[in-house]
């Protein structure tokens, strides 16, 4: 008979504190309910907010320019600081200098298709590649291949050529390229602001290439 009422006192106390527990929204005054018994399951919060995700049918292409040019955001790092990370640890910009290789990071949720291993190795018309345009111009300028790894862990960063571009608006292409034709996956826009190659006709050089060129001793 008091081994039965103690029970039942215990019960009661551990639904009251539950009930505490519940008024105040989290936490519990004492030790929590064992896992799996009736007093773990009514301790736990039901007022659900019903934000119902369709399912994931959706992949991500980002394409990031000069990653790690300000040295400061870094955080020691570098090159390497958009190597492996996610988006938290790089940078991107709009405008660049032309002349030198161009620092860009990539990144695919799902996998790069790649021609490496199979009889199309090496062929430049098989793989996945970010490519250099003029905005609507399909002739490219600058390519590189990006498909060295086909599921990338985070961003990943290359280089691509910058010195036969000139002062104007230019394009990445992220392009995967088959047998049926390349195909254009993902755009990102840039701006040359000094270019490093002779102006186009109609366009004003840079002070730096209507220097006269240094005399030879």
């Amino acid at each position: 008979m008091v081994a039965s009422t103690v029970s039942k006192v215990v019960l009661l106390l551990s639904w009251i504190q539950i009930a505490v527990a519940t008024e105040l929204g989290w936490g519990m005054l004492g030790p929590f309910p064992e896992r799996e018994t009736p007093e773990y399951f009514a301790a736990l919060r039901s007022d659900y907010k019903l934000r119902i995700q369709e399912d994931y049918v959706m992949y991500s292409i980002d394409i990031l320019i000069d990653p790690c040019r300000d040295q400061v955001k870094t955080g020691g790092l570098g090159t390497l600081c958009c190597m492996n990370t996610n988006i938290a640890g790089c940078q991107s910009y709009t405008e660049i200098e032309a002349g030198n290789d161009m620092q860009i990071a990539f990144f695919q949720n799902a996998h790069i298709t790649s021609c490496r291993g199979t009889v199309f190795d090496g062929d430049p018309n098989c793989g996945t590649y970010i490519e250099i345009h003029r905005p609507g111009d399909v002739r490219v300028i600058a390519d590189v291949s990006i498909d060295q790894v086909t599921f990338p862990n985070g961003y990943q960063t290359t280089r691509i050529p910058t010195y036969q571009l000139c002062r104007g608006p230019y394009e990445l292409w992220w392009v995967v390229r088959t047998r049926s034709g390349p195909f254009l996956q993902k755009r990102r826009s840039f701006l040359v602001t000094d270019p490093g190659c002779p102006a186009p006709p109609g366009q004003v050089e840079s002070p730096e290439s209507r220097l006269p060129p240094p005399a030879i001793p």
